[in-house]
């Protein structure tokens, strides 16, 4: 989107186009997707888990000295995250988004479902090892 200067040195964005309106659009619903794939996968990890180990396990989790000991319903923290993302990215004006924020949208998000998808895995794999 341009800047128009004004008179009173205040800026204003112009109305985006119906391309820029398309492209926001298309962004948005092909990330929505990923976010719903992505919190699907983490689930099927929630789910496997569940079948191999019992839902009273604990693992140690060591903070500042302090030890505490985490359940295996912490598997529900990412996958809970991610829907909770895709709940709310429901608004009908997301399509209203211009080219850096597009970019940005894509980047960020990529790198946080990522950050989910190893958080699950590390978590899984704690919670598997501790029942051996």
């Amino acid at each position: 989107m341009k800047i128009n200067d004004t008179s009173n040195g205040a800026s204003e964005k112009e109305p985006p186009t119906s391309e820029e309106i398309r492209l926001g659009t298309r962004t948005h619903v092909i990330v929505r997707r990923i976010t719903l794939a992505c919190t699907v996968v983490l689930m099927a990890i929630v789910a496997f888990v569940a079948t191999q180990v019992p839902l009273n396990t604990t693992v140690a989790y060591n903070r500042l000295g302090s030890e505490f000991r985490l359940p295996a319903l912490a598997l529900l923290v990412p996958p809970a995250l991610l829907f909770s993302i895709w709940i709310r990215g429901r608004d009908p004006k997301n399509g209203d988004i211009d080219t850096r924020e597009r970019y940005m949208l894509v980047i960020f998000s990529s790198i946080f479902m990522t950050f989910c998808l190893v958080a699950q895995m590390v978590f899984a794999t704690t919670f598997l090892n501790a029942n051996q």
